[in-house]
């Protein structure tokens, strides 16, 4: 039997993607303050999570609606409004940030991972609150000012998310 031999690639890039729900009602946007992540916690963020293998970013975000907040999003209301790329600065490689915005579902927004998010608030676009986790503000911040895309470099990120003493 002959195998196909595997070809060694070099400083090719693996980066974790995650979907932001940009849930908009009344032109304001559903925050949650995080609370035992590890990540930013104390700090208000649109809801989010990881794509999960072997899914696909949409397919991610209806899941996380749902794991949340409790609520169901039909594909064709998912709206792609924004990538954010980032290096690796953390140890757990690049990250490539989808955010979706999101103007109708179906049932009643609930709190559903209450151990990781201490209550949730509408906020007016462009009124975000101002302990908002910074690469989100950052993106949020585009959306209202018509940019679908950013990289943020890695003195970006040293700049807003400093090791710990």
């Amino acid at each position: 039997m002959k195998t196909t031999p595997k070809i060694k690639r070099k400083n090719h890039v693996t980066a974790a993607v995650a979907v932001y729900l940009v849930l908009t009602r009344d032109n304001k946007i559903l925050f949650g303050r995080r609370q035992n992540t590890g990540f930013q916690d104390g700090k208000w963020q649109v809801f989010a999570g990881h794509v999960e293998r072997p899914e696909l970013p949409a397919a991610a975000a209806i899941r996380e609606a749902k794991e949340e907040l409790g609520i169901d999003i039909a594909i064709d209301d998912l709206r792609l409004i924004h990538i954010c790329v980032r290096p690796d600065h953390d140890g757990f490689g690049n990250r490539v940030d989808m955010f979706y915005d999101i103007r109708r579902w179906q049932g009643g927004i609930v709190n559903m991972e209450p151990h990781k998010c201490s209550e949730m608030g509408w906020f007016a676009h462009g009124a975000f609150p101002p302990d908002t986790v910074p690469h989100v503000r950052h993106c949020l911040e585009l959306v209202n000012a018509g940019s679908t895309y950013s990289e943020l470099d890695m003195a970006w990120l040293k700049s807003h998310y400093p090791k710990p003493a």
